[in-house]
């Protein structure tokens, strides 16, 4: 039996598990979407993308919804997932594919989740500077850039519209919100 024939692993990235009952599964389960990712190539992408499925493409969809999780390690799993995608994508051939418009729009949500994030780490910083609690400090900063390490590595696919996805979003749900309650929130 090849795996991955008929679309086997997408069954299993689009499988609907629930990560209530064993707060260790889901890590689990996006470590074998990443691995899954890691054998995505030129030349075998398009035998993950079903478009007459619901979900089209799960290796991306299934784990970036996962993208807000509490757990670092899920956070890094999405992270590495979406770029591994990414890579294989940025080769101008697939820029006209419909796979290449449904990473594009599945990104828009992704990049809104991890710049909304980037901006709670952000006033969680402040938060804790103006408290003077340098444990939570460093915590977020930590954080917050690892997310950063992360868009600066998307930003070197260098796939033009998914830079401007990431541009827009970086701009409208992180750096706006924090230059606009900086100054609704001025200090003497």
């Amino acid at each position: 039996c090849n795996l991955m024939a008929g679309f086997y692993l997408n069954d299993v990235a689009a499988a609907q598990l629930d990560f209530r009952d064993n707060v260790d599964l889901l890590p689990l389960w996006m470590t074998v979407v990443k691995d899954i990712a890691v054998m995505l190539s030129k030349d075998n992408i398009m035998l993950f993308f079903d478009p007459m499925s619901p979900t089209p493409f799960p290796i991306f969809s299934e784990a970036a919804k996962h993208y807000h999780h509490p757990v670092a390690q899920v956070r890094t799993h999405v992270q590495a997932v979406s770029l591994e995608i990414f890579l294989k994508l940025r080769d101008e051939d697939f820029w006209s594919e419909p796979l290449f418009q449904l990473v594009l729009m599945e990104s828009a949500t992704l990049f809104t989740h991890v710049c909304c994030l980037l901006r709670e780490f952000w006033r969680m910083a402040d938060e804790a500077f103006r408290h003077g609690v340098k444990r939570d400090l460093r915590s977020a900063l930590f954080i917050q850039n690892d997310i950063l390490m992360y868009l600066n590595d998307v930003f070197a696919c260098d796939i033009p519209r998914l830079n401007e996805i990431v541009q827009e979003k970086l701009l409208r749900f992180a750096i706006l919100p924090v230059l606009l309650r900086s100054l609704v929130l001025r200090r003497p």
